[in-house]
């Protein structure tokens, strides 16, 4: 499954074991990106979602690596913090995300061979949400083999993995600016794990208690990283208990570890923000008549339509919808007709939710019925169609002797009753060692309304996404 990919890079230790990570698992990493503060002269950014302390040294990192080095200065701020997040949408516009896509996008058009994009998530959702979503709009696969690994896991992996890592920011307690910043990541380890035993913070930093520089590791092909004058030492907040502090890199040098690695070049990308490449597909209500009479499908008669309502249980409904359709132009059996008759079924589903005062976030799960599996993906594009890709119920699908007139069948659960504002949807497109990514449109599971609701999943390893197979004996590998 091996893919040519980027590397987004922070200068931390998690991209970077991200990266090499990526690497273990045959992926080709072919170049970096970075984004940077707009103003060269400031160090850190109130930002949500990327780490600048030590950007000026990230700078060198094709020099270090043999390979190209994208930048991109930021320009947008945390405009839109939902956790969500829709390149389409208009309240997108100016956040700095859009300088990720931006930046991405330039890889792409100079490196057209690239597939995916390595990045450190390791709990953040927010971040690994937004990764996602430019990865969908630029057609590439986010690489996360970080996500979800248990901390001391991961910490104790980076330090045996030759990754030298200094701390580079500070702002938790127990940690000290005076002792802690500029310290090796293998020397801190015993702290790390003292002040998550007394406080609960987090060993490796995920909740913000501290930040890293890397100095070297198996990535860096040509060189390592070494500060020409010590950094200069920025103190944000002198509280008592958790002081706040970080490192000005003023300049470093590169000691050259194989002279027959050429170092990479440096690509400052300057272009604007495009629009999204991939413009959400999904129709509306009012397009819904150009699908009941299309000269190429048409739905069948009243008496043949099954859309109804039924009560399943004391918070949640069911709404059931089954099409057939015909055409002149529409073969029967055909992959065409059921991808109309999931579309037109799905709209269906859609007006009946309006009518009753609902609409997709009030759904849980969606239980798709086909005659023939071998249709599954015409299926799937017409449900990318209808069904928002943002915060999507789960859904599982069967293939099931449907009447001859009816490719496709649907039950969609609802919730009715209090509380559907704590509905929450797990979603993952990345590829990890946590569970295999989910890159259709839905969810892996949806909690709502007291209840967690399961996607239909197939058997895969998840870091390769290859199908698990028999032994022989009838058992898994």
């Amino acid at each position: 499954m091996g893919f040519d990919a980027v590397a987004l890079v922070s200068g931390g230790k998690d991209s970077v074991m991200a990266a090499m990570m990526a690497q273990s698992y045959g992926h080709n990493i072919v170049a970096l990106a970075n984004l940077l503060p707009a103003d060269g002269d400031v160090e850190e950014l109130d930002s949500h979602c990327f780490q600048t302390v030590g950007h000026r040294a990230v700078g060198v990192y094709h020099e270090l690596t043999g390979l190209p080095l994208f930048r991109r200065k930021i320009v947008g701020t945390s405009a839109h913090v939902e956790m969500s997040y829709d390149v389409s949408d208009e309240r997108v516009k100016g956040d700095e995300v859009e300088d990720l896509r931006a930046l991405l996008a330039a890889v792409v058009r100079e490196l057209p061979n690239v597939r995916a994009v390595t990045s450190g998530a390791i709990l953040s959702d927010y971040q690994r949400l937004r990764v996602e979503a430019v990865c969908a709009d630029l057609g590439l696969t986010s690489l996360a083999y970080l996500w979800r690994q248990p901390q001391g896991l991961m910490l104790e992996t980076i330090c045996a993995s030759d990754v030298d890592a200094v701390l580079c920011k500070v702002a938790a307690m127990g940690l000290k600016p005076d002792r802690d910043l500029g310290r090796s990541l293998v020397d801190a380890r015993g702290t790390l794990y003292e002040i998550e035993s007394a406080y609960g913070s987090h060993c490796c930093g995920e909740g913000g208690e501290f930040e890293t520089l890397t100095m070297d590791c198996p990535l860096f092909r040509r060189g390592s990283l070494r500060f020409e004058c010590p950094p200069r030492v920025v103190v944000t907040s002198r509280d008592p208990f958790a002081p706040s502090a970080h490192l000005a890199v003023e300049a470093v040098a590169v000691d050259v570890k194989d002279h027959t690695v050429e170092p990479g070049r440096l690509v400052d990308v300057h272009v604007s923000v495009d629009p999204p490449a991939v413009t959400r597909r999904r129709r509306t209500i009012d397009a819904f008549e150009e699908v009941l009479t299309s000269e190429d499908a048409v739905i069948g008669g009243n008496a043949r339509l099954t859309k109804s309502w039924r009560r399943a249980g004391p918070k949640f409904w069911t709404v059931a919808a089954a099409v057939p359709v015909s055409g002149p132009n529409l073969a029967a059996g055909s992959a065409e007709e059921a991808a109309r008759s999931a579309e037109a079924g799905l709209h269906f589903v859609e007006l009946s939710l309006r009518e009753n005062g609902r609409d997709w976030s009030d759904v849980a799960l969606v239980q798709l019925y086909v005659r023939d599996m071998s249709h599954f993906a015409a299926v799937n594009e017409a449900y990318l169609r209808v069904v928002p890709s943002t915060q999507p119920p789960a859904r599982a699908c069967v293939q099931i002797p449907l009447p001859g007139d009816t490719p496709v069948a649907m039950d969609v659960l609802v919730g009715v009753g209090s509380g559907a504002s704590a509905r929450k949807s797990l979603h993952v497109q990345s590829v990890s060692c946590w569970a295999p990514a989910c890159i259709g449109p839905y969810a892996q599971a949806v909690t709502h309304l007291g209840l967690t609701h399961m996607a239909g999943v197939i058997g895969m390893v998840p870091a390769t996404l290859d199908m698990i197979r028999s032994d022989g004996d009838g058992d898994g590998d």
